[in-house]
Formats: C-alpha cells, structure tokens, sequence
C-alpha cells in the first residue's frame, strides 16, 4: 500500500515551497482541519488533499499532526476515518513519518486506540495508516509500544476482507523484522496472513522485474543512440 501522491510531488521546488509556507502563515491549516470535522465529505476531500500538498514543508507537518490527534481523540466517527486516511496518505513523507512516531505527537497510540473502535468505517482507514506505518522500523517499535499487535492479531478473524489485509500487512512486516519476528510467528499458518504473504510477494516480485527492464532497455537505448550519453 502507498500514500496517494506516494511522496513525490511536483511543488517541491523553492518558488513552490514559498508560496505553500505562505498558504500556511495565513492561518489555512485550522480551517482545512474544521473541514475535516463538517458534515460534508467533498470538504473533507479538499482538506485532505490540501494537507498533503501543505505537509511537503516539515514545519506545516508539525502543526497538521497535532490538529489530526485532536480529531483522532475529539472527532465524530467520519472526522476520525478522514484524519486516518491523511496519516495513511502523509506516510511516505520522511519528516512527516518522525513527527506522526514523536511521542509528544499522540498519533501512533491514537490510532492504535481506534482499532478498537466500534465503526468499521474508522477501523479500515486506521488499521491502512498503520499498515503503512509498519514499514518504518522506528514506527514498528513505537507500534509495539503501543499495543497494536494484540489488535492486529483480533481482526485477521475480522469479517472484513480489508481490515483482515490491512492486518496482515502490518503482521507481515513485524514478522521479517529480525527483532520482531518471534513475536508474530504464531500466526504464519492463518489463511489471512498467508493470503496477504503471497500477494506482496507477487507485487514485489513484479516490481523488481519492471525495474530491471526499464534498467535494460536504458542501457540499449544508450548503445543504439551514442548522442543520448
């Protein structure tokens, strides 16, 4: 899984970052954060996708995680799915990555709190954000600390098919973790964590194949056309 811009961003040029710094100054990030908590889910769209353009700068990103723990500990069930979706979208973001894991943050036992939670719709958006969390090997720790594991556990016997594989997702990269994987050894055998193994394993193996071959046809473009080098 990957955020929605999957880090690389077009804005990220000094002119690009100015203007973002100013957006910023003018007091944009509160009220993209009321739009998250309102009744209408276009708001919340614009609001999410604004955070992710906003956070590109490290010192937005710190102001945008407290007000998202604020909807994660304050907001009605929809707020608190919209601001996991934007921790999801926002974990490809180095800096952004530290602060969510900082422990004056909140953010990680937030979300860990909400696999509890009693809407499904809440428990997808936060079991994605910490499957994505879970490739970071600090965030893997902090998860621990938190007490993910447990729920992750629980909801591989979810009903849902996509909380069962946001699960396993997360359980996955515990478990090749040399410093966790006796942790997660018990439940290799699960038809949800095997189904899930096998899948990553085919995307993976895909996606070295596609960069090898992109690797291979540079390399002969650059030998039939010597002006290209």
């Amino acid at each position: 899984m990957s955020s929605k811009f999957g880090g690389q961003f077009p804005w990220s040029d000094s002119a690009h970052m100015n203007y973002i710094g100013l957006v910023a100054q003018a007091g944009a990030i509160p009220l993209f954060a009321e739009l998250i908590q309102g009744p209408e889910p276009l708001g919340q769209e614009v609001a999410e996708d604004a955070f992710c353009i906003l956070a590109v700068a490290e010192e937005n990103a710190v102001s945008i995680a407290e007000h998202l723990v604020r909807i994660l500990r304050e907001g009605n069930s929809e707020a608190k799915a919209a601001a996991a979706n934007i921790v999801w979208d926002l974990s490809g973001y180095k800096h952004t990555v530290s602060v969510v894991r900082n422990s004056n943050s909140g953010a990680i036992p937030c979300l860990v709190e909400l696999l509890g939670s009693q809407s499904s719709e809440v428990k997808e958006a936060v079991s994605g954000a910490i499957a994505q969390l879970s490739y970071h090997e600090a965030d893997r720790e902090a998860l621990i600390e938190s007490g993910a594991v447990t729920h992750l556990l629980e909801l591989l016997h979810d009903d849902s098919e996509e909380l069962r594989d946001n699960a396993a997702e997360a359980l996955i990269n515990f478990y090749e973790d040399p410093l966790q994987h006796d942790r997660i050894s018990e439940v290799v055998d699960l038809p949800a964590f095997r189904n899930m193994q096998n899948r990553l394993f085919r995307i993976r193996a895909y996606d070295d194949q596609t960069v090898d071959s992109m690797g291979r046809m540079t390399i002969e473009q650059l030998t039939r056309d010597p002006d290209l080098i």
